[in-house]
């Protein structure tokens, strides 16, 4: 089979969002290797060099430290990178959250930083990543057939064959595997929900806490930030993880249910991109507190910093709205069996968009658009705040290290 991009990835932090990446690109029309589904039997090493060298495009997905093991010649994933650089394919650096460029590579493989890539280090931008993604590849998108056409070894004039009455057939057919569906779109968007209220219920109390620190005296301020960062460590923080733990372990869809919900226009990227971002969103919640209790050790309490936060805060609204109209934009393809689970939880999410269930698929779309551009605005302003405590105060770093020496029940579970 020939292909048109090649996927290289880290197993190690890679995998999971090489996957969705995957399933992005093969929906937009692409033909793309991903080598644990598309090796067949032989040599693995001719195999994967064969492939490289026929493609245009090459992908790499960059995990925290995802390049620091090409210091290792039998690395596979700098072999990969040499292979790419020998035949000038076009290669996009995709990097995760925590990825740094190291300050040196192997000379074989130096020329990578040189290429243009782009960031996917959050859950909310994975849309908009892969959007930049598609714009800077080079090959084109094969003529893309409806994706409920297509299931393993069906061919095109098979279906195309199909009677009405067959296709009535699968559209009943496909309605218990659209209410399963719905049930787990629902339970993600409901344990993200509460998430989110956790953190809406943090930002009231940060709020409070600056309010009452201005009015005290030192001796009261260093109290006050005492018990702030106790209620971080005791309670907001468990809280998260605790909420993240009761998000099910569903059993993903087969290949002949991800064929009946493509005749509702369901795409099951969006199935596993949604459970991708409940896994990843309670540690980005987790982060924010951190954070917080970095700016209170460093005493950076002065009205920029203060501001900024604010401003972070409005982007995680806009995320969150813009997660909900996402998911909204993907339910109003459903048929009713799909809305049951919907029905029964949503009236208990308040923090999200008062928005009508009656608009269509497009219309939902255009609200996520608007609310992506008022977070990306509002989250520009967030990373210079960042970068001032990364930048000007040795000893938080040491703190924020210490934090991350130390694997969260999250990260373990992630």
């Amino acid at each position: 089979m020939k292909y048109d991009i090649f996927i290289s990835y880290r197993r190690q932090g890679g995998y999971e969002t090489a996957l969705p990446i995957v399933e992005k690109l093969r929906s937009a029309g692409y033909r793309v290797f991903f080598d644990l589904e598309s090796l067949n039997s032989g040599k693995f090493n001719e195999q994967l060099y064969s492939v490289i060298d026929q493609v245009t495009d090459f992908v790499l997905v960059l995990p925290e430290g995802g390049l620091d093991r090409c210091k290792d010649e039998g690395d596979w994933v700098r072999n990969e990178i040499k292979r790419a650089l020998q035949g000038k394919k076009n290669i996009i650096p995709v990097m995760l959250k925590g990825f740094v460029w190291p300050d040196t590579l192997p000379d074989d493989i130096g020329e990578l930083p040189d290429f243009q890539g782009i960031s996917a280090s959050s859950p909310e931008h994975f849309d908009l990543a892969i959007q930049r993604l598609i714009g800077y590849l080079e090959s084109k998108p094969k003529k893309p057939v409806r994706k409920w056409l297509t299931l393993g070894g069906i061919v095109l004039s098979i279906i195309m064959a199909l009677t009405f009455a067959g296709y009535f057939t699968f559209l009943q057919l496909a309605k218990p595997v659209c209410k399963r569906v719905g049930t787990q779109m629902t339970f993600a968007m409901n344990v993200i929900h509460e998430m989110y209220r956790v953190s809406d219920e943090f930002n009231k109390t940060w709020e409070s806490y600056i309010l009452q620190r201005q009015k005290s005296s030192v001796v009261s301020q260093e109290r006050l930030d005492v018990d702030f960062i106790n209620d971080v460590n005791t309670f907001y923080i468990p809280e998260i993880k605790r909420i993240c733990t009761d998000y099910p372990d569903f059993v993903g869809l087969s290949d002949y249910e991800n064929f009946l919900i493509g005749f509702y226009n369901l795409d099951p990227a969006d199935v596993a991109g949604l459970k991708f971002i409940v896994e990843s969103q309670g540690q980005e919640f987790v982060d924010k507190f951190v954070l917080r209790t970095a700016v209170i050790q460093a005493k950076m309490f002065n009205t920029a910093t203060l501001n900024t936060m604010r401003e972070g805060d409005k982007a995680e609204e806009n995320g969150m709205n813009l997660l909900y109209y996402g998911y909204l934009e993907f339910m109003a393809n459903m048929p009713k069996q799909g809305w049951e689970s919907h029905r029964q939880v949503a009236s208990n999410w308040y923090l999200f968009p008062n928005t009508s269930e009656t608009l269509s698929s497009e219309e939902y779309y255009q609200l996520a658009v608007k609310e992506q551009i008022k977070m990306e605005k509002a989250i520009e302003s967030t990373k210079s705040l960042v970068e001032m405590l990364s930048n000007k105060l040795n000893y938080l770093e040491e703190y924020l290290s210490d934090m991350e020496r130390e694997p969260t029940e999250l990260e373990d579970r992630n």
